[in-house]
């Protein structure tokens, strides 16, 4: 369920990192495509110049509390999702 995408200046054009979306267009297949990936699913960030990155926490996607009771007004706070490795 993971994506590996480089992100380099020579991969991609037009590459705009946001508070919010994390944009660039890039070509797949021969096929020119734009892509914008929502900030909290970006799981790490790496630059192969400096060999310094940082990765996120898999925590920051989860919605907030608001969101989970106006989707489900009987639901807990506790997932039944579980991680599998």
């Amino acid at each position: 369920g993971k994506i590996v995408l480089n992100i380099s200046p020579n991969a991609v054009r037009s590459l705009v990192i946001g508070d919010d979306v994390l944009g660039f267009d890039a070509r797949f297949s021969g096929r020119e495509m734009a892509l914008a990936v929502p900030i909290p699913a970006v799981r790490a960030i790496f630059a192969r110049e400096t060999q310094e990155g940082m990765t996120f926490p898999e925590e920051s996607v989860e919605k907030s509390p608001a969101d989970k009771s106006k989707a489900d007004p009987t639901s807990s706070n506790v997932s039944h999702l579980k991680i599998i490795k």
